[in-house]
């Protein structure tokens, strides 16, 4: 991985952080037209700020390295094209899969259980936020690649 590669990664994890903190904003919040009465409901702007203490640290320590490991391992096995493509994808994809289980043990550790809701839950939205890290990746490799 070229040493640029390296220093877009932070760039990367950040971009990808607001982006899904957006979309996770945007299906947790409740408009005023459907708010119960005396009950409490998050502002849009408080759910992404929520949202990103969250995600920001994960992309950092976890999304990171995965997306080093990504690259460095379909260099080293020589793949190109599609087949580069569908290699990077399964590591970031097992990745996010790795770190949401991560977090599950974390979270069950500490309340002694984990829902069955919430595992499918944690899950789809860590594969969802390491295929989404991969893809803006990507969008930064492209754009190094059409300025030089």
């Amino acid at each position: 991985m070229k040493m640029k590669s390296i220093l877009q990664l932070p760039a990367v994890a950040l971009c990808t952080a607001v982006l899904l903190s957006l979309l996770l904003s945007v299906f947790a919040y409740t408009p005023a037209a459907e708010r119960l009465l005396h009950t409490f409901y998050e502002s849009f702007s408080g759910l992404l700020i929520l949202h990103l203490v969250y995600t920001v640290p994960v992309m950092i320590v976890g999304g990171m390295p995965i997306s080093f490991l990504s690259h460095w391992a379909a260099r080293k096995s020589g793949a190109y094209g599609k087949s580069r493509y569908m290699l990077e994808l399964g590591i970031h994809a097992a990745g996010g899969l790795l770190i949401g289980s991560a977090l599950l043990m974390i979270d069950s550790a500490a309340e002694g259980h984990a829902g069955s809701l919430l595992i499918g839950r944690v899950l789809a939205v860590c594969l969802a936020g390491a295929l989404l890290f991969y893809h803006v990746a990507l969008l930064f490799r492209r754009g190094d690649q059409a300025a030089q």
